[in-house]
């Protein structure tokens, strides 16, 4: 059970994590950008 709950919640805290020390060096237009971009997925 330990094993399972590990599997699936990993991913989500190394992506998250991830984004937010990315999300210091990113321009400041890119939330725009990702906004627009996405909007059409």
């Amino acid at each position: 059970m330990r094993d399972s709950l590990i599997q699936a919640y990993l991913p989500l805290v190394i992506w998250t994590g991830l984004g937010m020390v990315l999300g210091q060096f990113a321009p400041l237009a890119l939330p725009r950008w990702l906004g627009r971009a996405l909007y059409w997925v």
